[in-house]
């Protein structure tokens, strides 16, 4: 229960960073559809992700190959994160906002 507590407390700001980012790198006009489109992949992310979870375990009865996928997972949303502000950044100085 407390680590499902921690999660909790780590994911739930998901929601408000997504919006705080999504205004500050798309016009204001576009923010609600980006919040939507990228709610939308993350529902079906949820959808699509515990049976496929439930798959990889009943044939290989080990949990540690669910906890590298997961890792995996989170490390290229981290790398895609990173790139990405890297590039608003650059994008932002070369337009000298």
């Amino acid at each position: 229960m407390v680590l499902s507590g921690i999660v909790g407390v780590v994911v739930a700001p998901f929601q408000i960073g997504m919006a705080i980012l999504a205004g500050e790198m798309l016009p204001v006009d576009r923010v609600a559809s980006a919040c939507g489109l990228m709610s939308f992949a993350q529902a079906i992310g949820n959808i699509i992700g515990p049976p496929v979870i439930g798959f990889i375990y009943d044939n290989h009865k080990d949990h540690v190959i669910i906890f590298f996928i997961t890792a995996i997972g989170y490390l290229m949303s981290g790398i895609s994160c990173w790139i990405s502000g890297c590039l608003y950044a650059k994008r932002k100085t070369n337009i000298g906002i």
